[in-house]
């Protein structure tokens, strides 16, 4: 009887361990980039996890939403997942090749730069060829909103303002 009941303590305290660890942990590096908009079955899955390992390896904690995300969960269900990890969880977002073409990294760097959080992009060139990855900051007056919407002229010139953008 007496192991019953320790096996269920442990159950529920790895339970709330998990969740703990999954909700609460903090990391240095949120990695942002393309996944279903790429067509690629994988979802882009390979590259987010070559790219994670390199910076693991130089001694970094990342976020990776390719090893959080499964394959086939709602496009809904992982954004709300990822802009959670970017404003509260990573102190900077790293941004892949091709995450201007991607929504959801669009909405996860703006999201970053709403909270004051450095964005980067990573050299396609550096991770694919050497053991160090370079970075290029990124600053809001290079992704300003609202990207390729066709809005008229008149609302374009409203949100080109200053006052909404900061550097």
């Amino acid at each position: 009887m007496i192991y019953i009941i320790l096996a269920i303590i442990c159950a529920i305290l790895l339970t709330f361990y998990t969740i703990w660890q999954r909700f609460y942990t903090k990391y240095d590096v949120y990695l942002s980039g393309p996944m279903s908009i790429t067509g690629r079955k994988d979802l882009n899955y390979p590259i987010f996890n070559e790219i994670a390992k390199k910076l693991r390896e130089n001694g970094l904690t990342v976020f990776n939403p390719a090893e959080v995300t499964k394959a086939g969960t709602p496009h809904w269900k992982c954004m709300i997942t990822d802009i959670n990890a970017v404003v509260n969880r990573c102190k900077e977002v790293y941004c892949i090749e091709g995450w201007r073409k991607s929504p959801g990294a669009n909405a996860e760097v703006f999201s970053a730069f709403m909270c004051g959080k450095l964005v980067y992009e990573i050299n396609p060139y550096s991770w694919k060829n050497c053991k160090t990855i370079d970075l290029i900051p990124i600053n809001t007056k290079s992704c300003r909103l609202p990207y390729d919407l066709n809005l008229p002229k008149e609302m374009l010139h409203e949100l080109d303002s200053e006052k909404y953008f900061y550097d």
